[in-house]
């Protein structure tokens, strides 16, 4: 399984990247991530701070950009068997409660860009 997380431009946090959408592949997010891409870069002016977007106008990704460099926006995070066969060996327990809540929760690319659509 494949994790799209990107930073959202309208808060000030940059260390937490919030994780958009899941996948089972990289390649279906990135043909995602790429529809998404606006023709050129464009510039929005809100309350007097210009912003750089690269994304389409009022699509899903708009407010978004990569935290840090694009190939980090998405991330294997494997599926709910690798991780509790993995955390076997460093407790079961802790790695099937952290893929349980912390990644089993992001929706898939179509669930998520789905209810963007249907708004």
């Amino acid at each position: 399984m494949w994790i799209l997380q990107m930073n959202d431009m309208r808060t000030k946090d940059d260390n937490g990247a919030q994780r958009l959408c899941q996948a089972e592949t990289k390649e279906e997010l990135q043909k995602f991530v790429a529809g998404e891409e606006a023709e050129k870069p464009y510039i929005e002016v809100i309350d007097g701070v210009k912003i750089l977007k690269t994304y389409k106008k009022g699509g899903p990704l708009e407010w978004k950009r990569p935290a840090g460099e694009m190939c980090e926006a998405f991330v294997d995070m494997h599926d709910r068997d690798w991780w509790i066969n993995t955390g076997a060996k460093e407790g079961a327990k802790q790695a099937v409660e952290y893929y349980e809540s912390t990644i089993a929760g992001v929706p898939t690319l179509k669930d998520a860009v789905g209810a963007f659509y249907d708004e």
